[in-house]
């Protein structure tokens, strides 16, 4: 039988053997670069591009809610030390808060790379239904981690200008590595007709790379809380056929459960996206192609009732068999890409 535990280290394996090549090409000849990040889902990027010449520690831990975490005095004094801070917002997160304090007090030295950056960068801004900017999610799609690994590349030059070429190929293999990525997240969602309701805007920018329609944010705010009125509408509106399944991140299933349960009871479909898990803050790349699985797979399962928190077992095979497939071919890809390099080096 296969697990997800099975499922989890496969991926894992798969992902460290693409990038072994990249980070093993080089002898340490200085002192690490030390980053920090407000949360772990920053992390890949900057190992991926820093390679051996970077030290990453993240202040926020895995498995909690960013939106009310308070950082330990321990975990502030990370920030004192760091060359490079690198956050979601300005003050996005209440860690966030802290941080531009400290700044503004001239306690921090360190480069601070945030969203303003990322829009210099390519970070195409999603609109709140209030008119607002979204900042929530944009880190786990790919057109918010491109323009994040641009401006964490820009960062790591102005630190260490001596290894820039390091840098530079590190950022371009890492660009090819999510198109990959989104191009296997696309196939997987070719003529996908469904329509998606989101609870919160975390998984707006997913569904925008994989071009699927989302009709309707219910809370685009952590203070508002829906009235069962606010929730009998959602019912109606699937019941009328303004959208097919309502999406939702793991944090917002644990955050929300109550609210879930009342659609569930009320046969409204739910795809429970499992974006806490320890593989996907280290990859956070790869929750694009487990969205669009999962959407794949709702739509396979289109009249019988299916949610995916708890799949069907042919469909959890089909879905682990396809994972298997797409990761494979990209192994191949850089391995390929890696040998081409080491061959045009010893050229």
């Amino acid at each position: 039988m296969i697990t997800r535990s099975s499922k989890i280290t496969f991926l894992i394996l798969s992902c460290l053997i693409i990038f072994t090549p990249l980070m093993t090409r080089h002898v340490l000849t200085m002192r690490e670069i030390y980053v920090v990040t407000v949360m772990p889902y920053l992390n890949k990027v900057v190992k991926v591009i820093g390679g051996i010449y970077v030290k990453v520690d993240s202040i926020i831990p895995y498995g909690v809610d960013p939106h009310n975490y308070e950082p330990s005095i321990n975990e502030l004094l990370k920030v004192y030390r760091a060359q490079i801070i690198v956050m979601t917002g300005p003050s996005h997160l209440p860690v966030e808060e802290k941080i531009k304090s400290m700044i503004a007090k001239g306690e921090i030295k360190a480069i601070v790379v945030d969203y303003r950056d990322y829009l210099k960068q390519g970070l195409k801004p999603l609109y709140l239904p209030n008119g607002e900017i979204n900042p929530h999610g944009y880190f786990i799609s790919y057109n918010g981690l491109k323009a994040i690994a641009k401006a964490i590349l820009n960062a790591l030059i102005r630190v260490d200008p001596e290894h820039s070429e390091y840098y530079k190929d590190n950022f371009e293999s890492y660009i090819k590595y999510l198109n990959s990525i989104l191009n296997a997240s696309k196939h997987v969602t070719k003529d996908l007709n469904v329509s998606v309701c989101l609870l919160t805007p975390i998984m707006s920018y997913v569904l925008r790379d994989l071009n699927i329609r989302s009709t309707l944010i219910v809370m685009y705010s952590h203070e508002y809380e829906p009235s069962l009125r606010d929730l009998n509408v959602i019912v109606e509106k699937y019941r009328g056929g303004l959208f097919d399944v309502v999406i939702v991140s793991s944090l917002e299933y644990l955050k929300l459960k109550k609210i879930i349960d009342y659609l569930e009871s009320n046969n409204v479909p739910i795809i429970v996206v499992d974006t806490l898990s320890e593989c996907f803050v280290e990859h956070p790349e790869l929750i694009i192609l487990e969205t669009a699985l999962k959407a794949r797979e709702y739509a396979a399962g289109v009249g019988t009732p299916l949610y995916t928190s708890k799949p069907r077992s042919a469909y959890s095979i089909l879905k682990y068999v396809t994972i298997t497939l797409v990761i494979a071919v990209i192994v191949c890809i850089f391995i390929i890409i890696a040998l081409v390099k080491k061959i045009k080096e010893g050229a």
